[in-house]
């Protein structure tokens, strides 16, 4: 991710950097603006496309283990509790908030949907994952045996190429942190190994391309 990183350096940022702005920007958009409606809307339409496409079974395979998740590290350890208390309006006489209290307890509703649908997503990912992890390794591997031949071969390495295979790693990076939490409904569960297979296809190319780079 260095190479990444060095590419990005051109608007000033590193690639983790922007990352963080734009997934703290991403959480900001989810708690100050998004309508509780929305993300409800978002949270049935990709249930249903699961179902349609992957099976009653897997649906509920996924959302009894990401509800496990969700009750283990968000209900159990108080987080959820906590978070709630903040708009509770305590003492004897309490002050007049002007509905602030009201409206920071719905702000939560919606930021707590969104933090649930991610898991549900890492659920989907995770039927895919030994595959995929099988197959990034190939990929991998075969990177590695062809940037040695291309090492010591004749001509030079483009410039171009290699900045393309940089930004195809950076906004795979960037993807794998900012789509579990975009509030829209995603693509097909089916598209998921698509997009592993473009992790795999963007590690293979910056390999290979930084042979005589280095």
């Amino acid at each position: 991710m260095g190479s990444a990183d060095r590419g990005l350096s051109l608007v000033g940022i590193s690639l983790p950097v922007l990352t963080l702005v734009l997934l703290l920007s991403e959480l900001g958009v989810i708690f100050l603006c998004l309508p509780a409606s929305w993300m409800k809307d978002v949270y049935v339409q990709e249930r249903q496309l699961v179902e349609r496409q992957l099976g009653e079974e897997v649906l509920q395979s996924i959302e009894t283990t990401t509800s496990g998740l969700f009750k283990r590290f968000v209900v159990d350890t108080g987080v959820l509790a906590s978070s709630y208390s903040l708009a509770e309006r305590r003492g004897k006489d309490p002050f007049d908030d002007r509905g602030l209290g009201g409206w920071f307890a719905n702000r939560l509703d919606v930021f707590w949907v969104a933090i649930r649908q991610m898991l549900f997503r890492f659920g989907v990912v995770e039927l895919w994952l030994s595959c995929a992890l099988l197959f990034i390794s190939a990929a991998f591997i075969d990177a590695l045996l062809q940037r040695q031949i291309l090492k010591y071969g004749t001509g030079a390495a483009s410039p171009l190429m290699y900045r393309i295979a940089e930004w195809i790693i950076a906004g795979v990076f960037m993807g794998i942190f900012l789509s579990p939490l975009l509030p829209v409904t995603m693509m097909s569960p089916l598209a998921v190994p698509v997009g592993m297979g473009a992790v795999a296809f963007a590690l293979w190319f910056a390999v290979v391309k930084s042979a005589k780079r280095f």
